[in-house]
């Protein structure tokens, strides 16, 4: 959210575009990011400093692209793949390295394992 912000100039539009989600959506997930930040609860170690500068790039190459990805979900996939391998039998840490509800996780990781059929 934050990385497509900042490469879009924090013009909602235009970062809810690169995304590929609705701009109420950008907007709302955008809400939460930030006040995880202020609650302090998005503190991260040294290995994430890498993380937000391969975001922007990620961005960037969509904006850029002839024909956009929805990255949002693109991505998403990419870390409950990740999750789903690290603790496949645990949803609520799951749920909880997504930052997502137990119910949310299980209805992603249920909508993922049918679309790998």
């Amino acid at each position: 959210m934050l990385a497509a912000g900042e490469v879009s100039g924090n013009i909602a539009r235009r970062a809810s575009s690169v995304l590929g989600m609705p701009e109420t959506t950008y907007r709302r997930r955008l809400e939460k990011v930030k006040r995880e930040q202020e609650a302090g609860l998005t503190m991260r170690n040294t290995e994430w400093n890498a993380v937000p500068d391969i975001l922007s790039r990620l961005v960037t190459e969509n904006r850029d692209a002839p024909k956009q990805k929805k990255l949002f979900d693109e991505v998403r996939g990419l870390l409950l793949d990740e999750v789903m391998t690290l603790v496949p039998q645990n949803a609520s840490l799951g749920a909880a390295l997504m930052g997502i509800t137990v119910l949310t996780y299980r209805r992603w990781t249920a909508s993922y394992q049918q679309e790998a059929v």
